[in-house]
């Protein structure tokens, strides 16, 4: 939750209009200002990274695992109205566990894995020419995959009777975002700060999951295979094909650090 703090009270002191104080120095008053930015031409490149509503409630939630970084993004400049973007965020987990019991019984295979990959090609046109405020529009197309894999093994006597489960879920991920934003400039042109308002599409395809189950009783192996709908299911379905689609409002805060040519 300090974090988040820090965070916001950070955004809204770059938002502040520019301080002036005055201080005596040799009977001469002297006024100190953050200085303006100079805004990017063609040809310039910026890296982005920005927080969205929905991240920032997952760095509230402390029941919430945060899935990766927040956006980044690579900008260029292709006019000096035209830019262009490639947005990726990426999250990976793994968990590997395997061996063999001396004695007794217990589990001796557990292997998990996570894996969030999403790339947001786009486009932004800027309408404001001042080197103060920049406001542009644009819109971004989400591509990408998520997918979980679980497998455990137990070893229920010594005499070798053993039981297996595993689970698997990948699916593809599209989508949209359209947005309209608004852009600071500080600090001789390196850096920029960003509010973006905007609407999110995206739909998730084979979302269900997919079981496996064996094990070996006196040398006699059975095994089954089924679906849920989520990890934790009760439901069991011989066949089942899920996805899911959502669309809602979205609010982006930015930082971009530009790299002169």
């Amino acid at each position: 939750m300090n974090k988040i703090k820090i965070f916001v009270v950070a955004i809204l002191g770059l938002f502040a209009s520019t301080s002036t104080y005055a201080q005596l120095l040799t009977r001469e008053n002297v006024d100190a200002r953050l200085i303006q930015g100079t805004r990017p031409v063609a040809g310039n490149f910026g890296f982005t990274v920005g927080a969205g509503l929905i991240e920032i409630q997952e760095m509230i939630d402390d029941d919430v695992d945060l899935r990766g970084l927040p956006l980044m993004n690579f900008n260029y400049y292709f006019t000096d109205n035209i830019e262009f973007t490639l947005g990726t965020q990426i999250y990976n987990l793994k968990k590997k566990s395997e061996g063999k019991l001396l004695e007794g019984t217990g589990n001796e295979v557990y292997n998990e894995s996570e894996n969030f990959l999403r790339f947001m090609p786009g486009a932004n046109y800027h309408l404001d020419q001042s080197n103060f405020w920049d406001t542009y529009g644009g819109a971004n197309i989400i591509l990408g995959n998520k997918s979980e894999k679980h497998e455990i093994r137990d070893r229920l006597n010594e005499s070798g009777d053993y039981s297996a489960e595993s689970m698997k879920m990948s699916s593809f991920v599209w989508g949209f975002d359209l947005h309209f934003g608004i852009r600071k400039f500080i600090a001789d042109l390196p850096l920029a700060i960003s509010v973006e308002a905007g609407i999110l599409g995206e739909k998730d395809s084979n979302t269900q999951y997919e079981y496996k189950t064996e094990s070996s009783i006196g040398g006699v192996v059975t095994s089954q295979e089924f679906y849920t709908r989520e990890a934790d299911s009760e439901g069991v379905f011989s066949e089942l094909e899920q996805s899911e689609w959502e669309i809602g409002a979205n609010l982006r805060f930015g930082l971009t650090y530009f790299f002169r040519r």
